[in-house]
């Protein structure tokens, strides 16, 4: 069988659009013993190999604890769900399960719920952590996938899952009716998907990075319903809600009680890759500022001294230099060449100088002049009981 790809890590690397590294299988005891180097901190609630694991198929293979193991069973539909060899890890692999339906009408895995309350149920509660590997197939068809699912429609929509939504399959967190969207991730290339609730936010994380966040939203949980994976909604079928199960093949799915920190999930994330790379580090600074661009469009290159910058049409940023004196509306600095002289305005709208009159004469209206207006002694008149 020809090996799987999978995503290349770090921030910078994400589904929708990264390109995977050639000849790398990502598979098992290495991610084993991580999830269970932080089971007993983090209360690891259920643990699906989805191969052999020790214990069966489908079993849960969470360490003995305060919480019923709670082993997954087939549940059989018209299309057949398989197991495939390998699966999603690096080292240690032991295979995983395929959901073979491309229009989300198939096979699903469901465990008994042998707790009788919510109370009991170890996956109800609002705060926690889903965790998967997952490798979706492309389908044209419209059709929501579950990868772990505690969401019931009991009129309203209650719980939790996380899931991928075709055709685009882009991951999502749904929390009740609230759903948080991630990337699309890119068709039969494993990727890690987590979703993590706390008391401040709702999160995406796809291969130990961060890519969605949105608010602390209540799933409104006490549905007591029986754990799924690859169906995404325990009504599914009914109640309007339509076909939802998982396109692709699904791998060691986790569930947590507690929100695991962003160390954790890239601790998670490289042991299943078998990385020796350390986790993100913080942004760097910021650079220096690039060079000055070039001049925009509405600054044209160029002028010789004298001229003046005019419009040279009703177009944006249409603008030239342009002499005055050959129409341009400027005032050229040579109109004016003594102290006192005016700038005025013929008929003809054209501007002209009107040269500084002598000492006692005073700017007097006259139409005959070519400005109008003319330098004049002031016409002198005497009064003698008023006549």
């Amino acid at each position: 069988m020809p090996a799987k790809q999978h995503l290349m890590h770090g921030r910078d690397h994400l589904p929708a659009g990264a390109d995977p590294i050639p000849g790398l299988t990502i598979g098992g005891t290495g991610f084993f013993d991580a999830v269970m180097a932080i089971a007993a901190t983090s209360s690891l609630r259920g643990y699906w190999r989805l191969g052999d694991g020790g214990g069966g198929p489908y079993a849960d293979s969470k360490p003995a604890g305060s919480w019923v193991n709670t082993p997954m069973s087939k549940i059989t539909s018209t299309t057949a769900m398989t197991d495939i060899d390998p699966g999603a890890l690096a080292v240690g692999d032991d295979g995983a399960v395929q959901f073979n339906s491309s229009t989300g009408a198939g096979d699903y895995l469901q465990a008994p719920n042998v707790w009788g309350s919510s109370g009991a149920n170890p996956f109800e509660g609002d705060i926690g952590t889903i965790a998967g590997w997952v490798k979706p197939a492309a389908s044209s068809s419209t059709f929501d996938g579950g990868i772990f699912s505690m969401l019931a429609s009991t009129g309203v929509l209650q719980g939790y899952v996380l899931g991928v939504a075709w055709p685009s399959r882009s991951v999502f967190h749904q929390r009740g009716s609230t759903r948080l969207t991630g990337p699309i991730l890119a068709a039969d290339t494993w990727v890690f998907a987590v979703g993590v609730k706390d008391a401040t936010s709702t999160r995406i994380y796809l291969n130990g990075a961060l890519v969605a966040t949105g608010a602390a939203v209540n799933g409104t949980p006490n549905t007591n319903i029986d754990p799924l994976i690859g169906l995404w909604n325990n009504s599914a079928g009914t109640s309007g809600i339509g076909p939802g199960v998982f396109y692709g093949a699904v791998d060691e799915v986790t569930v947590w009680g507690a929100a695991l920190t962003d160390a954790q999930i890239w601790q998670l994330y490289t042991a299943g890759v078998d990385s020796t790379q350390g986790p993100p580090g913080p942004t760097g600074p910021t650079g220096p500022a690039g060079p000055t661009g070039p001049a925009g469009p509405g600054v044209p290159v160029g002028g010789t001294t004298g001229q003046v910058l005019a419009k040279t049409s009703n177009a944006d940023y249409a603008t030239g230099w342009t002499t005055p004196s050959s129409g341009g509306s400027g005032i050229p600095p040579t109109i004016v060449d003594v102290k006192g002289d005016l700038i005025a305005a013929t008929a003809n709208d054209t501007v002209a100088r009107l040269a500084a009159g002598a000492n006692g004469q005073v700017l007097t209206a006259d139409s005959t002049q070519t400005t109008g207006l003319v330098w004049d002694l002031p016409n002198h008149r005497v009064y003698v009981n008023g006549a």
